[in-house]
């Protein structure tokens, strides 16, 4: 099997949007947009999985569906059953127990990729900080699994009906990815005080997912395009990749908050979008590829799980410095453990995987 290229600026863009999120539930108050991580998340996602299946569809002549659910599978739940098994275990033992029905009901639905739904039946605020829901994050990885289900049937669906690889598939998925972007940013900006716009709603979330997946077929995939966006001047593009970093993390700290999330998610999952492109022609630019940005990246997944559980149970037990110096090492330990022993094995592990030629 073919081993896709590797871009380590993306681990070191996950690592920021990761440590936006952790730092946000930690710091509500003080950093007010750090939720906007997620949207990051959204756009690196659709970016990945778009190159994964696109590309294996280069070598085996068609889209592997069934190899990309396998992958998805084994990526994302392992390591999400063992946090919402735990932590609502915990939860009867250390837990203040006066939530027991939304737990519970959050773990199962977790469990089935749907608390978004769940969330969105019940009307919930994501952004009310006096009671914390340790499950409440796995709302992102539902809108994700929602996404997964439809969005390679498209491109199996497109690829079926043209044949020419090199143009007219691509320029068809493009065109209706397009198509569906324009339909799910107008749902998010438009149908704000409806459920169909809600902050948990999948069709209202689609358009970041979606970004990235468009980023791909229209720079990634196309080698004269990836050209002419390429900056010559190296300090000129130096000075722009150090200050649109800069921006994207100036603006989730301390501009954007629930009261304009619309207009944040907007800007940060373009920005996202052209950090991504223009970080291609420098993969190994420090900033985002030093050893740290690489390490963080890689437990990303593992820090978001966790840090929420972590931040509820630490919040009940300890204050001060002990509760953000506490809450910090345990996250980085435990989501460490979890990477190396949990997420990698599985991952890597070849079971249930069809392999070409």
């Amino acid at each position: 099997m073919h081993r896709s290229k590797y871009f380590s600026y993306i681990d070191g863009l996950r690592a920021i949007s990761v440590f936006l999120v952790f730092f946000y539930h930690l710091w509500p108050e003080k950093i007010s947009g750090g939720y906007l991580g997620v949207d990051i998340f959204f756009v690196i996602s659709g970016l990945v999985i778009s190159k994964s299946i696109f590309e294996e569809k280069l070598i085996t002549g068609k889209i592997q569906l069934y190899n990309f659910y396998v992958r998805r599978i084994k990526r994302i739940f392992p390591a999400l059953i063992v946090v919402v098994v735990s932590t609502t275990s915990l939860y009867f033992f250390l837990g203040y127990l006066s939530q027991n029905q939304q737990i519970v009901e959050t773990a199962i639905t977790a469990l089935v990729a749907i608390s978004n739904l769940y969330f969105l039946k019940y009307d919930v605020d994501y952004f009310l900080i006096n009671t914390i829901n340790p499950l409440e994050h796995t709302w992102s990885l539902g809108v994700e699994e929602q996404f997964y289900i439809f969005y390679p049937c498209i491109l199996a669906l497109i690829c079926f009906y043209v044949n020419d690889i090199k143009s007219n598939v691509k320029n068809n998925i493009f065109f209706t990815l397009l198509i569906l972007f324009i339909i799910s940013i107008s749902v998010f900006i438009f149908f704000d005080n409806q459920i169909i716009g809600n902050f948990f709603s999948p069709v209202a979330r689609a358009w970041q997912l979606l970004t990235g997946c468009l980023l791909y077929f229209l720079i990634f995939a196309d080698t004269k395009a990836l050209n002419k966006f390429r900056i010559s001047n190296k300090i000129l593009q130096n000075i722009i990749l150090y200050t649109s970093v800069i921006i994207l993390v100036y603006l989730c700290i301390f501009t954007f908050d629930k009261s304009n999330f619309r207009t944040g998610s907007i800007i940060i999952t373009f920005l996202a979008a052209f950090i991504i492109a223009t970080f291609y022609h420098r993969p190994n630019f420090y900033l985002l590829s030093n050893k740290f940005s690489i390490f963080f990246g890689n437990i990303s997944y593992s820090i978001y799980l966790w840090h929420l559980p972590i931040i509820y149970f630490f919040e009940l037990y300890f204050t001060g410095y002990k509760f953000y110096l506490f809450t910090i090492l345990t996250t980085i330990l435990i989501s460490s453990f979890s990477y190396f022993y949990i997420e990698r094995p599985i991952r890597n592990c070849k079971l249930f995987i069809e392999h070409y030629q």
